[in-house]
């Protein structure tokens, strides 16, 4: 029996972690660009700001170092056609996309030479497996997008560049640097779950805005060495359901802790996670900034045995019709 009398809301403190930085997002006109942590980089369509949203988006990913692989994905919006190639200035180019779910991707030798003709491109036009237009996107800012990535990975003036290419060899690019490393634990054991009484005990101590009249919604799952997570409901929006997020330990509640901002970010007095999921030792959790989810901030968590870590987050802050989100943030993730 999980005893829930007092609340120790105050954590002992603790050395200070490395606190992850996840990139910077960047929009050049109708692109959105950032690199993350290990400096791969990507830039993303956007819908032209009073324009109509596209049927389809593309997104560029350069990874780091010398040999810095490339991948274009093309990607259906909606129920529209699925894309299977793409239209430069009018000339079909990269017939070797692959098929995925919903789009096509590209890379190696194929999306470089694409890659090249993007920067100069006054026309984009995503097709479907006969040719036929799916989604016209727009060039705007899309040269500075790839020129941004390019400094950002020390590729300007060299052979590796995308757009501003020059003499200088692969081996002057520096090499990508090395992601951390989370040891986290292997999900354990069996978590009881909360009565009413103790959810709603947990839902006040978080000030969720609950009614106290209808019954109060938690889910527990275990952490391993006689602990176990507890997600309790505090509000569920139109398209954002809050969770306070509380660790039990030897039948004690306390908020739980992590290593940097969950959910939208904002402060309270118990972490909140958005729409969040539990599954396989991974916690997630995915603001959304509107209702069709092409902008906010996704975000994956470890148990580390004393906190959450982030080892994963991807962003868009932009809303303007691509929700294929940005990767900001990535951490190896190990479990003993």
């Amino acid at each position: 029996m999980l005893t829930f009398a007092v609340l120790a809301l105050a954590a002992t403190p603790l050395p200070a972690p490395l606190t992850p930085r996840p990139g910077e997002l960047k929009s050049f006109k109708d692109w959105a660009t950032a690199c993350d942590n290990g400096n791969s980089c990507s830039i993303a369509s956007l819908a032209p700001i009073g324009g109509a949203t596209p049927d389809a988006t593309l997104n560029l990913i350069r990874d780091a170092g010398p040999e810095g692989g490339l991948r274009i994905i093309l990607s259906a919006i909606g129920d529209a056609a699925v894309p299977a190639g793409l239209s430069v200035d009018g000339k079909s180019v990269g017939s070797a996309f692959r098929p995925m779910a919903r789009g096509a991707t590209l890379d190696g030798a194929g999306a470089m030479a694409v890659a090249a003709l993007l920067g100069n491109s006054k026309t984009l036009v995503v097709t479907d497996a006969g040719g036929n237009r799916i989604a016209t996107l727009s060039p705007n800012g899309l040269a500075a997008a790839l020129r941004h990535i390019d400094t950002a990975q020390g590729r300007d003036g060299g052979v590796t560049a995308l757009v501003a290419r020059g003499a200088k060899p692969a081996s002057a690019v520096p090499a990508a640097p090395i992601l951390p490393i989370i040891v986290a634990m292997r999900p354990a054991g069996q978590a009881a779950r909360p009565t009413a009484p103790q959810i709603a005990a947990l839902a006040r101590s978080a000030k969720c805005n609950v009614d106290p009249t209808i019954p109060g919604k938690a889910d527990a799952f275990a952490l391993g060495a006689g602990m176990a997570l507890v997600l309790v409901q505090c509000v569920a929006a139109v398209y954002n359901v809050s969770s306070a997020v509380f660790v039990i330990d030897n039948g004690k509640p306390r908020p739980a802790r992590f290593d940097a901002p969950p959910g939208s970010g904002e402060a309270s007095i118990v972490p909140l996670v958005l729409n969040a999921k539990y599954k396989a030792g991974t916690l997630t959790s995915y603001a959304k900034a509107r209702g069709l989810a092409d902008c906010g901030t996704a975000q994956s968590f470890v148990w580390d045995g004393t906190k959450f870590r982030l080892s994963a987050q991807s962003e868009m802050d932009d809303c303007r019709g691509n929700p294929n989100f940005i990767t900001t943030w990535r951490a190896r993730v190990t479990r003993p």
